[in-house]
């Protein structure tokens, strides 16, 4: 099987290399991102895989039709960028990739704890050679209700990580899944949680899920942390409850508007996103680039996630992590 990966990066060379010969998979690695532009390239192949940040929109999915391509493997675990209506209308099957859940809830873990102990201001205080303690006492997790919205492998880890350092810790989902876990409503959650943090897909339905309306219900002085997607909150809205003070804190991995940004070196070229501008001026916001989830274990586990689903697909026509049932 003859396998395209767009948007190959330096540190997946490695897993390519080890996962190509343990499959028998012939795979060229591409490093431009796979869109409309460049979706050529994959001619010639029997199917291709390529990560969250690529654009595999209609013109991009009856492309890789017209080439013969019947299944394509995110290396990702988000499918946002993926118009999966035109790939099951197309019959083109679609995966996504199973990674350590262990990477993002350790990631949220660390940025919760820094926004408590406020270790952003103070750094930002050490940078001008400021040691003093002023405005920086901080709040110790055992202290704290923390609340999780989404339950899946990695919002099931992030409470169990919680729990072990003493958290009262309340879940929302659409779908309780586990009994062992205390599900309250999305009110009750937001009114009484200290620390909410968000681990669920990006859907139509649940787009700006943290908007004016939803931080207004919050318990005054919430840290909010987001490793899931950008667009789960409403910027201009976060920047407003932090400027008010509703929000003490906010830890944000991944953010509205981010795909010309993260993963890029923009010191040079900058880059046009002004609410990102002011946060990054403000002592109480951490900002990350969108990289909860970047550890070995995790590169290793999407690589071969994605090549196991693809030849899952070649032999049965289906996989593990189908993301259309055809």
């Amino acid at each position: 099987m003859k396998i395209l990966a767009f948007a190959a990066r330096q540190d997946e060379i490695t897993w390519f290399n080890k996962y190509s010969k343990k499959f028998n998979l012939d795979v060229t690695l591409e490093q431009k991102p796979l869109s409309p532009e460049t979706v050529f390239l994959a001619k010639g192949y029997d199917s291709v895989t390529f990560i969250g940040s690529c654009t595999v929109d209609e013109v991009v999915l009856k492309k890789l039709k017209s080439y013969g391509i019947d299944y394509i493997a995110s290396r990702s675990t988000g499918y946002d960028n993926i118009d999966l209506n035109c790939a099951k209308e197309l019959g083109i099957k679609v995966s996504n990739s199973s990674y350590s859940p262990y990477s993002v809830a350790e990631f949220t873990l660390m940025t919760a704890m820094m926004m408590l102990r406020n270790i952003p201001a103070t750094l930002k205080n050490i940078e001008h050679k400021n040691f003093s303690l002023k405005n920086l006492i901080g709040r110790e997790i055992r202290s704290q209700k923390v609340g999780v919205i989404g339950t899946g492998k990695i919002g099931k880890i992030v409470i169990k990580l919680f729990q072990s350092m003493g958290a009262d810790v309340v879940a929302y989902d659409l779908y309780e899944s586990d009994e062992n876990i205390k599900y309250v409503s999305l009110e009750k959650l937001l009114s009484e949680c200290d620390v909410i943090t968000l681990h669920a897909p990006l859907t139509s339905e649940n787009k700006y899920l943290i908007n004016e309306k939803s931080i207004s219900k919050m318990k005054d002085g919430v840290i909010l942390i987001n490793t899931a997607r950008g667009e789960l909150i409403k910027l201009s809205d976060l920047l407003e409850g932090l400027n008010n003070k509703k929000v003490l804190a906010a830890a944000l991995d991944t953010f509205e508007g981010e795909s010309e940004i993260v993963h890029k070196d923009c010191s040079l070229t900058g880059y046009n996103h002004e609410i990102l501008k002011k946060l990054l001026d403000m002592k109480n916001v951490l900002i990350t680039s969108h990289q909860a989830f970047y550890t070995e274990e995790a590169v290793s586990d999407m690589v071969e996630s994605a090549l196991s689903n693809l030849i899952e697909f070649n032999k049965t026509g289906d996989a593990q992590n189908n993301l259309i049932k055809i």
